[in-house]
């Protein structure tokens, strides 16, 4: 129950520190330059997300079974740097296209963000999931809060010394990442300087493409929405639905990142021959807390946003509320991919994933164009149910096989 607690407090920490931040930028910039600051960032950060292979889970999987060595160690760090500059040589040259006209004074900013952001993400992730691979929470959990409580600290600093503009503020988003990367790198400062292993490096690539599949589509669910705002949609729009999004997401996504981070390594640990019945008691506790939090909130966000962001920000409490059951239904999805992925049952978690990026791809654009935010937000809603009612079958039917 420790281990519990101390990751709820940390997740509690994380988004707490995240949504702070998320008010002082709305607060501090307003609709319009809040919607230039997520496009500048948001392409950088997704097209890691999406290339980062899915080492870090791979090592994961691979610590928790096989336990920690110094080779595993290098070998993550020399397969983070390789990929980090692939990823940097082939992304930088698309900014333009992807940031859009009206953004273009941001372009080489954003091109230096997606150079710098890979490098230190993926040896944040990947050298993090190492010590998440070794149960070793307090560790793991320490490097997070680091991360987290950085970001809404130098935006205050920033505001007070006046230097806080769109460059600044996606810097102190970065900062926290960059932090943790260098603390990880100090720690194994010794193991890092073993020569690699090239059977290390098959083994995860081998374990995370199957991972990865899975990510890839899991990231087009979440980041879709974005994505065509980004595309059809004003600064202003886009800045009202982030938002909405940031107050919505927060505390399903602290209940489900609490819940995946120990039971990911633990049902990888029990491996996939072990009993999957041992999840049922926390998943049920989730399941409660899950649907008690999304009951609480939906009556509260319509005058919480506003208070808390702003008046100018009042729409964006009304998209909230309908937001609050779509991520509800993500995250509870989510958990069970995570379940499902650790048993190494790839495919139907990638059909998961896929029925709901199909649905929101589909429906987008007719949904933003008759409907406006207020349909986004009701097609996330449908596109997270279609998700669910295909990994939920297939994840009952392996308990009752057991």
């Amino acid at each position: 129950m420790k281990t519990w607690q101390e990751t709820l407090f940390t997740n509690g920490v994380i988004f707490g520190a995240g949504l702070l931040g998320g008010v002082l930028v709305a607060r501090f910039f307003g609709p319009d330059d809040r919607g230039i600051l997520a496009a500048v960032i948001y392409w950088p950060h997704f097209l890691a997300g999406m290339t980062s292979l899915g080492i870090n889970e791979s090592l994961v999987v691979t610590v928790a079974r096989q336990g920690f060595s110094a080779r595993l160690v290098a070998t993550a760090c020399a397969m983070s740097l390789a990929l980090a500059l692939a990823v940097a040589a082939v992304c930088i040259p698309a900014i333009p296209w992807l940031l859009g006209q009206s953004r273009l004074d941001y372009l080489r900013f954003t091109q230096i963000y997606m150079f710098i952001l890979p490098l230190f993400s993926f040896l944040s992730i990947n050298l993090l999931a190492i010590e998440q691979g070794r149960m070793n929470f307090r560790s793991f959990n320490g490097q997070r809060l680091l991360q987290a409580a950085v970001y809404p600290a130098l935006l205050v600093a920033l505001w007070f010394g006046k230097y806080l503009t769109i460059e600044t503020a996606a810097l102190a988003v970065l900062s926290g990442t960059v932090l943790v990367a260098a603390q990880r790198l100090w720690h194994f400062r010794l193991t890092i300087l073993t020569r690699p292993s090239l059977a290390y490096a098959r083994q995860l690539l081998a374990q995370s493409w199957r991972l990865h599949l899975v990510n890839v589509t899991r990231a087009l669910a979440t980041d879709l929405d974005k994505m065509m705002l980004v595309f059809f949609a004003g600064n202003t729009q886009l800045g009202h639905y982030i938002v909405a999004l940031t107050a919505a997401s927060a505390m399903p996504s602290l209940l489900a990142q609490t819940f995946n981070n120990i039971m990911f390594p633990t049902a990888a640990k029990a491996g996939q021959d072990g009993n999957p019945a041992m999840v049922m008691r926390p998943l049920r506790r989730f399941v409660l807390a899950l649907t008690l939090a999304a009951v609480v909130m939906a009556l509260a966000l319509p005058w919480l946003v506003p208070l808390v962001y702003g008046r100018e920000f009042v729409e964006a409490g009304r998209y909230a509320q309908i937001l609050i059951f779509a991520f509800t239904v993500n995250v509870l999805r989510l958990a069970v991919v995570y379940l499902l992925r650790s048993w190494r049952v790839h495919r139907v978690a990638f059909y998961g994933e896929a029925a709901t990026a199909l649905t929101i791809c589909a429906g987008g654009y007719p949904a933003i164009h008759q409907f406006g935010i207020t349909g986004l937000c009701c097609l996330l809603l449908i596109a997270q149910m279609a998700g669910i009612s295909v990994v939920a079958p297939a994840f009952f039917a392996r308990l009752r096989r057991k």
